[in-house]
């Protein structure tokens, strides 16, 4: 569970390694929050703290419906949703000199490499960032919020381009781990080799068979069974 303390050090740490870059945002907002403090001999920085804590067990609330154990989670999971809350906070502090009573926050949570977000103004969750890697952790959240655990995995229906003989090759030995996707035909027809023996397919497999890699792409993350699976030529 994420605490006050936590927030402070990373509000601290980034301040600290402000180097004026104008891209550098958090840090800025970090630098400029504590820069306030000291002017002001007020701590705006415990007042953030305070302020990011509530958001932070809103967010906690959110994951628990979905039945995640918050105490696999470390404040490394929540750090970009503190960022981007920083910036918003510190501009209305520091610029119109008022504290802002509410935000409306969207739930940002990170695995090893995987993002997770369920916007303010959605019930589902999404994948904000995919990874051709997924860890333990980015499996975990990814069944808990995307797939979830109740009853039958869901199918999901994907288009990809491969060779003549790889396809054929499913039928008898089933899709490997690390084959790619994309929930987009006109995306796997880029990549279509007129001189080549390649298909383009449409296939309909379990959801937790795949990962998002990145927007519109999927990859096998385990072998998938023939009888799993159903494929369409096109």
């Amino acid at each position: 569970m994420v605490t006050k303390d936590d927030i402070r050090r990373f509000v601290e740490l980034k301040a600290r390694y402000y180097k004026g870059e104008s891209w550098d945002g958090v840090s800025k907002a970090a630098y400029d929050l504590i820069l306030l403090s000291e002017d002001k001999d007020f701590d705006f920085v415990g007042v953030f703290c305070e302020h990011m804590i509530k958001i932070l067990r809103e967010a906690e609330k959110e994951l628990e419906k979905k039945a995640v154990d918050i105490k696999r989670l470390s404040f490394k999971s929540f750090r970009h949703m503190v960022g981007e809350e920083l910036v918003y906070w510190s501009y209305c502090v520091t610029r119109h000199k008022n504290f802002p009573s509410s935000s409306v926050v969207d739930v940002l949570v990170y695995g090893e490499t995987m993002g997770f977000i369920k916007r303010h103004d959605s019930p589902d969750w999404e994948v904000f960032e995919g990874s051709d890697e997924p860890g333990e952790l980015d499996m975990y959240l990814y069944r808990k919020l995307i797939i979830g655990e109740d009853g039958e995995p869901e199918n999901i229906t994907l288009f990809s381009v491969q060779s003549a003989d790889f396809v054929r090759s499913w039928k008898v030995s089933g899709i490997p781990m690390n084959v790619y996707f994309t929930d987009q035909r006109w995306i796997a027809e880029r990549y279509w080799h007129p001189n080549t023996e390649d298909v383009l397919v449409k296939v309909t497999l379990p959801k937790d068979a795949v990962v998002n890699t990145a927007e519109h792409e999927y990859m096998t993350i385990r072998e998938v069974k023939p009888e799993e699976f159903e494929i369409r030529y096109l």
